[in-house]
């Protein structure tokens, strides 16, 4: 646990000391404030219901965030109780000011992943195959960059998100098999 402990200390170090810039600032905070509550995850999929071609995929991804939320947020956080970085790290100046809760996993990473990820296997375009995941993983980044997650709470959040949305997409296509079969 100590060399994880220092990995991650280090690479926070390393984006704080070598990657922060004044514009990447700006950018990286606005990117992930979209993520404050699952908003950008949550207005995709509520958007998806709209349009017959992504209908399921929206449903099957708003269950998907229910599930990693309560599961991360609610559970594992309280349960293992990490401190955020800048309680252990003073050196770490964060982007924004402390926020309450623990560290691990981190939830805007895990919504991020449990979206797009039923995304990655249930969208029509290809685009979206390629794109959703690619912002999850920025969104990921930015809490490393803004100072508030550990990259391992972040990693925890992509496994986190991606089993959620793996369980929630077989679900999906469990249940839609037995209706076909009742119907047949």
């Amino acid at each position: 646990m100590a060399l994880l402990a220092q990995v991650d200390q280090n690479i926070l170090f390393w984006f704080q000391d070598v990657l922060r810039t004044p514009f990447l600032n700006s950018a990286v905070l606005f990117f992930t404030s979209l993520g404050d509550a699952g908003f950008l995850w949550i207005g995709c999929s509520i958007c998806m219901l709209f349009f017959k071609r992504w209908r399921n995929v929206g449903a099957v991804s708003l269950i998907s965030l229910l599930l990693c939320f309560l599961s991360g947020e609610l559970l594992l956080k309280h349960l293992i109780a990490r401190p955020r970085p800048i309680v252990e790290l003073k050196a770490l100046i964060p982007l924004i000011p402390t926020q309450d809760g623990f560290s691990f996993p981190s939830g805007h990473t895990g919504s991020s992943f449990a979206a797009s990820f039923v995304y990655l296997w249930g969208a029509p375009a290809r685009w979206a195959k390629i794109f959703f995941p690619i912002l999850a993983g920025l969104m990921g980044l930015s809490r490393i960059y803004i100072g508030v997650h550990y990259p391992s709470d972040v990693l925890a959040g992509a496994i986190l998100g991606i089993i959620w949305s793996q369980v929630t997409w077989q679900s999906f296509h469990i249940v839609q098999r037995k209706r076909k079969e009742r119907l047949a």
